[in-house]
């Protein structure tokens, strides 16, 4: 991908939120994809976590836990 401004990360697992890219049109998806994730990773108990770097590409980690 092309990266997330680091000022959207905090936001990037909130129901509805959408990276905004200037023009409103451009901006596609419902944002309910990653908040979707982790409400499952939650429940099992399970962590995700996102590095990103604008222009770069951005790194999705899940960290599975053997607790049950």
């Amino acid at each position: 991908g092309i990266g997330i401004p680091a000022k959207s990360i905090p936001y990037l697992f909130n129901k509805f939120y959408r990276v905004p890219h200037g023009n409103r049109q451009d901006v596609r998806g419902y944002g309910i994809g990653l908040y979707y994730v982790k409400s499952i990773l939650d429940k099992m108990g399970w962590n995700i976590d996102v590095r990103s770097k604008e222009k770069e590409g951005s790194v999705f980690t899940i960290k599975f836990s053997n607790d049950g």
